[in-house]
């Protein structure tokens, strides 16, 4: 089995069960009728599904049927519906096929199942036609009800990528929803009465028919037990005439048991038993009551008997009478004053004795119901129905039966259950809905027929109308009004459409002549104005290039659309940053970068390239429109201030520099001096003169080293950034600034946690900026020493690892930054030293090498002073990602390509 057959079956048994399971929940519309709407749910999918899958899943959820009425026949017939459905969706609309196969398919075979297999009355038979009708145009209405508001929803979210509803459709939909929603409603809250009323009914009759025969059992139990107590002390030979109708013996016990005398036949009865009787069953308060004699299994109930109390005082202590099979009928049912079409009593013995029953049919039901009798209520009857598969649901419950049980005044352990047949209640509750659903049914079929044609005429004037908008939007053409539109409102948007043609040719020359206008822009500014395709998040196909790209870089449109041309104009050092900046782009997103370019002449160039990601709806893209700008001059003048910003610095070294030059100088000289002196008086000695030497020697070193670390630093730097160590650079800052800072007192405490920590970076730009940091801090103790603050001064100085980060703090003990400076602390051209003293641009300069290093710098308070905190990126991390994404970009590529 391929894999889109299998597809189709498991969709088709998804939605069939969900389908079978909504079936399940039945609208209940009385005496055996439902609705069901299960099937909705799948016609919901009708222009989704392939035919086969959607007539498969239906006839899944339609097995139900099967189980809920006892018989397939709803089961094939709603299958063809579907089948017709899927055979004829692309010829109308959806509702009018039903309509139409409901018609000429469904009704026919109903009639040949239900009235012909099944032999259903005429009345239930015409309901239930107009009622499975009903339920099948109402599940496609609903189904065509849900996929309407399921492609509203994706017109929300976007463009609508599924088959769409018809203007026929639409209105078919709105008619049949308008009707047979509310009527459904309505049937729906109607049916729970209609049934009640009709069960109620039958109910008054039970209680009062059952009411009536207590009454009179209990006067037929009083009289005879008057009568046999009288006929306790005569001994007769003969049972009399007025009691031989009634009982078929008679006989008298003593208290031991012993009978003392007896008449007439005691159904096979034992006298013991009969004795026993006599002896052992309780008479509540002295009083005459019937008792059931012992049965013979497994199918006789035991005869009935008259037991009657005797005075003390004579020989006799009990007498039994036992009843004939008919005296209960004939005490009990009045011929032309009674409710009860069965009638059974249930003794201790809780064994049902049929007392009445008006036809043979309705005592076979009675015998065959197992009634538990302790189970039934006594304030109301119950509905008591036999079904069978193959029969109608319907016919079964119009035969349903009525019951009641209610003890039986006088009769301690007695009940009395009556019954009566539903018929004549059903049929007048069906004759009513028969009538409401077949006017329904017609209404239907009118409404069908009047909205096909209304249909019709709406899709006519709508054809009109998108004509006359094609018409409009063409170059140069004018919409003429339409004059045959029905609608008032269609008639309105024909007249705009008309009226707006001319306020569109105009509103069309303003468009070009704002198109020109941006084009004039893009060729002359002094930028390149660039868009492409993003594809996969990354830069794809080239769409567009402003002209100005000749003047700024000398090439033209054609030569930047060679495959690689980017990568390789891009200068070797920049192209990773490149392609780490310009990777997962999406909508919404920006990327601004700077960056060298290879003028065509061969020279490098600054850019300051900027470009945005917005989602294309039209096309259905992402694109990217950027602008390059060329920043060499800034980038110059930049360098130029950082280099004048070191050479600041460098100044205000001096001081300490000369001081720390000064002491091996000093040395060197005494040192020469005195080997001197020694060496005219003669006094040479080989080891002093050897040690003196190399003291001399280690002072040379010593100055040295601070000349060359200063060269260092003066320099303008050429190579690119790579990773260094941060203990180097400290280190190296150190020895610049540890003389002046140990003149003036200060203290300087270093520590860091792993001197193998690395930074990509360039050697003096890092050490620039901790020289500043450095140099700052020192000013702010010497600030808070010249207030007369006599607290040694002094400078930690911390670098440790913080996940991917390398952190480095530099932290004071001097005055401390004002809460209101923090903000603007690092703005260019802020100072908050006195006038001639400081330029305001250490600190911005610090802060734009630190941010394009990728990192961040901040300062806050410490309440004894200052902090200022570096975060960089481990080298290793960034060489890390940088490997991965040039990985990437050799597997999948990067470069622009031309459309």
């Amino acid at each position: 089995m391929s894999r889109p057959v299998l597809r189709e079956i498991l969709i088709a048994i998804a939605l069939g069960s969900i389908g079978f399971g909504l079936n399940m929940l039945e609208l209940q519309l009385g005496w055996g009728m439902h609705f069901v709407f299960g099937n909705a749910l799948i016609y919901a999918f009708l222009r989704l599904l392939r035919p086969a899958t959607m007539v498969a899943a239906v006839s899944i959820a339609s097995l139900w049927t099967i189980v809920l009425w006892n018989h397939p026949w709803a089961w094939g017939v709603w299958t063809l519906e579907a089948f017709a459905l899927a055979a004829f969706l692309n010829r109308t609309s959806p509702i009018r096929i039903d309509v139409i196969f409901w018609i000429i398919i469904g009704t026919p075979l109903l009639l040949a199942t239900y009235g012909g297999a099944m032999d259903m009355d005429q009345m239930s038979l015409w309901l239930v036609i107009a009622k499975q009708a009903t339920n099948g145009v109402l599940n496609v209405a609903l189904g065509e009800l849900l996929y309407a508001t399921f492609i509203s929803f994706l017109a929300f979210r976007g463009p609508i990528r599924v088959p769409r509803v018809s203007a026929e459709a639409f209105v078919m939909l709105l008619l049949t929803s308008i009707i047979l929603i509310p009527t459904t409603v309505y049937l729906a809250l109607d049916a729970p009465d209609r049934e009640a009323g009709a069960r109620n009914a039958v109910g008054r009759e039970l209680e009062e028919g059952l009411q009536i025969a207590g009454e009179r059992l209990a006067m037929w139990q009083e009289s005879r037990g008057l009568m046999l107590e009288a006929l306790a002390a005569e001994s007769p030979a003969l049972i009399p005439k007025e009691l031989g109708k009634e009982f078929a013996g008679i006989a008298a016990y003593n208290r031991s048991g012993d009978k003392i005398w007896s008449v007439g036949q005691n159904r096979n009865q034992s006298a013991a038993a009969i004795g026993n009787l006599a002896m052992q069953y309780p008479l509540a308060n002295g009083r005459a009551a019937i008792a059931e004699l012992p049965a013979k299994p497994p199918a006789d109930t035991g005869g009935l008997a008259l037991l009657v109390p005797v005075s003390e005082t004579g020989a006799v202590y009990r007498i039994v009478a036992t009843l004939r099979e008919h005296t209960l009928r004939q005490v009990i049912i009045e011929p032309k004053h009674h409710n009860l079409e069965g009638l059974l009593l249930v003794g201790p013995s809780q064994r049902p004795r049929t007392i009445h029953a008006i036809s043979g049919e309705i005592g076979e039901r009675m015998r065959a119901i197992k009634l538990d009798v302790q189970a039934l209520p006594e304030d109301r009857a119950t509905l008591v129905s036999m079904t069978s598969y193959g029969n109608a649901l319907m016919s079964d419950l119009r035969d349903a039966l009525m019951v009641r049980a209610t003890d039986i005044p006088g009769l301690p352990g007695w009940k009395a259950i009556g019954a009566a047949r539903l018929s004549g209640e059903v049929l007048k509750a069906r004759q009513g809905q028969s009538q409401m659903f077949i006017a329904l049914a017609a209404f239907v079929i009118l409404i069908t027929i009047a909205g096909s044609l209304l249909a019709r005429r709406i899709e006519s004037s709508l054809r009109g109308l998108a004509r006359s908008a094609a018409d409009l939007a063409l170059m140069g053409t004018h919409a003429d009004k339409i004059d045959s539109l029905v609608v008032s409102e269609l008639s309105d948007i024909s007249l705009n459409i008309a009226s707006v043609g001319t306020q569109v040719a105009r509103e069309r020359g303003a468009l070009i002549s704002y198109q020109r206008r941006l084009r004039s822009i893009a060729e002359h500014a002094p930028v390149i104005v660039y868009a492409l395709e993003v594809v996969d998040g990354r830069k794809g196909t080239l769409l567009y290039v402003s002209e100005t790209i000749g003047k700024m870089l000398g090439y033209t449109a054609d030569e930047i659309a060679v495959a690689g041309w980017w990568s390789h104009a891009v200068h070797p050092d920049d192209i990773e940053q490149c392609q780490a900046a310009f990777s997962n782009l999406g909508p919404g997103t920006t990327a601004n970068l700077e960056y060298r370019v290879r003028h065509k002449s061969g020279d490098y160039i600054w850019v300051y390239d900027s470009l945005a990601v917005e989602f294309d709806p039209t096309l259905g893209r992402c694109e990217a429109i950027g602008v390059l700008i060329d920043i060499s001059e800034r980038k110059h003048a930049a360098d130029q201030l950082i280099h004048a910003d070191r050479m600041t610095s460098l100044g205000r070294m001096v001081a300490g520099v000369a001081h720390e030059l000064n002491q091996p100088l000093n040395f060197i000289k005494m040192a020469a001096t005195n080997l001197r002196e020694r060496s005219a008086r003669g006094q040479f000695d080989p080891e002093r003169f050897s040690a003196k030497l190399d003291s001399m020697i280690a002072h040379v070193n010593r100055s040295a080293a601070i000349i060359l670390q200063m060269r260092v630093f003066g320099r303008k730097p050429t190579e690119a950034p790579h990773p260094i160590a941060v203990h180097d650079a400290i280190e190296d800052v150190l020895t610049m600034v540890r003389t002046q800072f140990d003149a003036d007192g200060i203290a300087v405490d270093y520590h860091s946690s792993d001197t193998g920590l690395k930074v990509r970076a360039l050697p003096v730009l890092l050490e620039q900026v901790l020289l500043n940091l450095m140099l700052n801090a020192g000013d702010a103790i010497r600030s808070r020493m010249n207030m007369g603050d006599g607290t040694p001064g002094r400078i930690w100085i911390r670098a440790s690892k913080k996940k991917t980060q390398v952190v480095v703090t530099v932290e004071d003990n001097g005055t401390g930054i004002a809460e209101a400076t923090l903000p603007i602390l690092f703005e260019p051209f802020f100072t908050t030293k006195p006038p001639k003293e400081g330029t305001g641009l250490g600190l911005s300069i610090s802060y734009g090498i630190i941010h394009d290093l990728g990192g961040s710098i901040r300062a806050e308070n410490t309440g004894t002073g200052a902090r200022i905190i570096i975060e960089l990126p481990l080298a290793n991390d960034v060489a890390e990602k940088i490997s991965e994404k040039e990985e990437m970009v050799d597997a999948e590529g990067f470069e622009p390509t031309t459309r």
